[in-house]
């Protein structure tokens, strides 16, 4: 029979009075131990004071709605974070969170248990936005999924990998979001209220600003007839749940490169369309592309009645400039020629450098009147103010024809302005020639 007194353990006959602590009697306990054969006796009270060891259950791994994360993986992944004390802090679905341990379905570490003056850390993943702050540029993420631990767990390992994480609580929420900041990858969960992964990904392919957008459903349902379905829907790739952490980073990698790819086709098929109709020094529309636009105009003048006037325009004498001051002198004068002209037109109006020094202007809607009026702003402009290359003022001066459509072919039109050029030219050149209805004037 063993006795404890004020916390120590005392054998047999050391715990009554006058024993060999002061010889008063204090509070004590006795311990009756039982010993199994080839069990030893000595052991007995180290075995009743040492304190009982916690058994961890078996399944430390717990399941969360298709999710299965072992404590220790969890643990090793996870970075440390303060239980906050007081009211809890909304997520982005409204709903009030607090961050503790066992939340997700893990245990923290018994050995690792800092303490600090906001209470006992806890050890898991961080849920909310401010955690991780991603680079400028990052690729962004759409997480639409209804459960918050999935998208709890999806944004802690996709911002470790340094991706921009923004939430949807369900299809409507993702389409909304996806119509006023298109992400560059969305992880699409299938199960939701409302409408489901494959509706929200045939909207999404329905409409020609967003079908691009790469999908990766995120789900359990993992039989084949879903996976196809998915794929032939036009899904980017299908990440059956539970995954892995480092698959999901990956999967989603190469869902954003693809992005990327197509980004950068976009843009070069955008260049080179624009160089297919641009004229390399002036920046103004080339000939194929003014012959476009005239058709287009001229084509919907005749089906609205609407009057439609061009002006062909030519630089006089502009052969003396090449010859006088050389053809990178000459090069400039066209350069500013057109960069006036430009500033000269209204909304809508087209020019473009039809050949050499010539130019072309197409004033859709607009009467004879109208058009003569701006041609010889224009030619006042040209005439008084000269053109200033290579260190030098050179003074020139533009003569033009205005024609009124949409009477005839597109060819015909622009076969009558050509003739009332070469008129403006044979009377002296400087001036603009129009058509009968409009007099022609010169200073």
């Amino acid at each position: 029979m063993f006795s404890i007194r004020r916390g120590v353990l005392l054998p047999p006959g050391r715990g009554d009075a006058g024993g060999a602590h002061g010889g008063r009697a204090g509070p004590r306990a006795r311990i009756r131990t039982r010993h199994r054969r080839g069990a030893s006796r000595r052991s007995a009270p180290d075995r009743a004071l040492r304190p009982r060891r916690r058994r961890q259950p078996r399944d430390r791994g717990r399941v969360a709605r298709g999710i299965l994360r072992p404590a220790r993986r969890l643990r090793l992944r996870a970075a440390p974070v303060r239980r906050r004390r007081g009211p809890a802090r909304p997520d982005r679905a409204g709903r009030g969170i607090h961050l503790r341990a066992g939340r997700l379905g893990w245990r923290p570490h018994p050995r690792r248990r800092p303490r600090g003056p906001g209470g006992p850390a806890v050890i898991g993943p961080a849920v909310t936005a401010a955690t991780v702050t991603a680079a400028p540029g990052a690729t962004t993420v759409l997480i639409t999924d209804d459960s918050l631990v999935i998208r709890a767990v999806v944004r802690s390992h996709l911002e470790a990998a340094g991706y921009h994480v923004v939430e949807a609580v369900d299809g409507r929420a993702a389409i909304a979001h996806c119509r006023q900041t298109p992400p560059d990858v969305i992880l699409l969960d299938i199960e939701m209220p409302g409408l489901d992964g494959y509706e929200v990904l045939e909207v999404l392919k329905a409409d020609p600003l967003l079908m691009d957008l790469p999908v990766v459903f995120l789900t359990t349902l993992t039989d084949m007839d879903n996976v196809l379905r998915g794929l032939r829907g036009g899904a980017h790739d299908y990440l059956k749940k539970p995954f892995e952490p480092a698959e999901l980073v990956a999967r989603v990698a190469a869902a954003a490169h693809v992005k990327k790819l197509q980004d950068q086709l976009r843009q070069r098929n955008a260049e080179l369309d624009l160089l297919s109709r641009t004229d390399a020094l002036t920046g103004l529309s080339n000939r194929r592309h003014l012959e476009f636009v005239l058709a287009h105009y001229h084509a919907d003048s005749v089906r609205h009645q609407d009057p439609l006037s061009v002006l062909l325009l030519d630089i006089d004498h502009f052969k003396r400039v090449n010859d006088g001051y050389g053809h990178p002198a000459g090069d400039v004068v066209l350069t500013e020629f057109a960069s006036r002209l430009r500033a000269t037109l209204r909304e809508g109006d087209v020019a473009g450098r039809w050949g050499g020094e010539e130019f072309l202007v197409v004033l859709p809607r607009t009467g004879l009147e109208g058009a003569f009026a701006l041609a010889e702003r224009f030619r006042l402009d040209v005439a008084a103010t000269p053109m200033r290359a290579e260190g030098v003022e050179i003074a020139v001066t533009v003569s033009g024809g205005c024609a009124l459509g949409p009477l005839g072919t597109v060819a015909e039109l622009v076969g009558r302005a050509d003739t009332l050029l070469y008129s403006a030219k044979g009377a002296g050149r400087n001036r603009i020639a129009a058509e009968a209805t409009v007099p022609s004037r010169t200073i």
